[in-house]
């Protein structure tokens, strides 16, 4: 009866300490790359390890030059979104490391419109867009500001592989060019590193 007893004690304990490691925590906050670029981010599971998902508005732009004999206007917009595992290692009370890997999506598009006012006429527009599906790696660590927000940074090293078009349209000579844009992508892009403000419960 004492061995049982023993037994179901030391199970206990086990399970109890296993349950306090597995505590579910969730996560919601803003990410920023590169200062002009800003997006959402989710993660859910336990305290040690955490589904991810981020989705990040990418260099949304507009600008319109206008001279006397020509107008000049350049717009584009893009959107990524990932989704991945992420593990923590707590080193101090307001320190932890993070890292894990991330499959990620994105779709970028952009429009350069030059509009001409000479006699000549030489309109032109090019039109790019583009898909990216990569795999990348998460490296980053988390400060602690309190039980409740953390503020965060990581870089993403990756492979990708990019898909798309540019069109160009001159109407001089009512002509269109097709180019492909293909191709492989790997490394550490400009986007490839954020920062985050999160809200844990």
């Amino acid at each position: 009866m004492k061995k049982i007893a023993s037994i179901l004690f030391i199970l206990s304990i086990t399970l109890s300490s296993q349950a306090q490691e597995l505590t579910k925590q969730k996560e919601v906050g803003l990410i920023f790359s590169n200062l002009n670029s800003f997006g959402l981010s989710y993660k859910f599971g336990s305290s040690k390890s955490l589904w991810r998902i981020n989705t990040l508005l990418l260099s949304g732009s507009s600008n319109n030059e206008v001279f006397e004999n020509q107008d000049i206007k350049q717009s584009s917009a893009g959107i990524n979104l990932t989704f991945g595992k992420e593990l923590r290692k707590h080193v101090t009370d307001n320190f932890e490391l993070r890292y894990g890997g991330d499959l990620s999506f994105s779709y970028n598009k952009s429009k350069f419109d030059f509009d001409d006012k000479t006699v000549s006429n030489q309109d032109r527009t090019n039109n790019k867009t583009t898909y990216n599906s990569g795999i990348n790696i998460v490296i980053g660590f988390n400060y602690l500001i309190n039980e409740r927000i953390l503020l965060g940074a990581e870089i993403l090293p990756g492979i990708g592989y990019t898909t798309g078009a540019s069109i160009i349209t001159n109407s001089a000579n009512n002509s269109e060019t097709k180019s492909d844009l293909s191709g492989f992508n790997y490394g550490l892009s400009n986007n490839g590193a954020l920062i985050s403000l999160a809200y844990r419960f």
